[in-house]
């Protein structure tokens, strides 16, 4: 998957959307799948193997769990610990019970601009 041009696009499209969410709101990774039209897998795939660079330059810690609610286990190490760290400078505070506080106000729901594309006809342009 990783080496398709519709992959490519894909990820592409997932980056330019991930620039447009403003800071102090998430979504959520399948509502950011389905914004996209694609299964969840796909995009956590494509979020899961951003290179240090493109982390760097993309909000990626504004894509949430469902519910805005992070596995307890992981709220203090690893990647989720960074992210939630990195929402707590945007003024998004985690609980102790991994719950996003204040959920659901800080959701943020993308433009239906994608929602109609069907990636595998689509083809690199000349």
């Amino acid at each position: 998957m990783a080496s398709s041009p519709a992959f490519a696009r894909l990820k592409r499209a997932l980056l330019r959307l991930l620039a447009t969410i403003p800071a102090g709101r998430v979504i959520e990774s399948a509502e950011l799948a389905a914004a996209l039209n694609v299964p969840a897998r796909h995009a956590a795939y494509i979020l899961s193997q951003l290179s240090d660079d493109e982390r760097a330059l993309t909000p990626w810690h504004r894509v949430v769990p469902k519910g805005g609610i992070f596995p307890v286990r992981e709220t203090e190490k690893g990647r989720s610990g960074l992210q939630i760290r990195m929402l707590g400078a945007e003024g998004i505070s985690v609980k102790t019970t991994g719950a996003i506080a204040g959920w659901p106000a800080q959701r943020w729901s993308p433009p239906d601009t994608y929602r109609a594309t069907i990636w595998a006809d689509e083809t690199d342009p000349p």
